[in-house]
């Protein structure tokens, strides 16, 4: 299976297409900025954990998603692939050639 996947994601990024299947940015979970440790603490005292810093649907319940958003960040995926009937949009090729070269 991963040689199959490799052989459709390389066609796929060399623009040679592959029918019903595209490039997109993979999903990511929310994370925790640098400052949000500290916040947290003043905001909710011990409440801000759970043997580890709460999770970020639960702070959003008690401080409210404004404020979570502020102290959050979603990092940009990984490319991947998927059907195309999937909801994202294609990742267009010259995305790769910065990829690679670093730009």
């Amino acid at each position: 299976m991963k040689a199959v996947n490799a052989r459709v994601y390389n066609s796929l990024e060399n623009g040679e297409g592959f029918n019903g299947y595209k490039l997109v940015k993979a999903r990511k979970n929310r994370v925790w900025t640098d400052n949000a440790y500290n916040k947290l603490v003043e905001l909710l005292g011990n409440n801000a954990f759970k043997n580890e810093l709460i999770g970020i649907g639960s702070a959003e319940k008690e401080i409210g998603k404004e404020l979570v958003s502020e102290l959050s960040e979603t990092p940009e995926g990984g490319i991947i692939i998927a059907p195309e009937s999937d909801k994202r949009p294609s990742v267009v090729n010259n995305e790769f050639e910065d990829l690679t070269t670093g730009e």
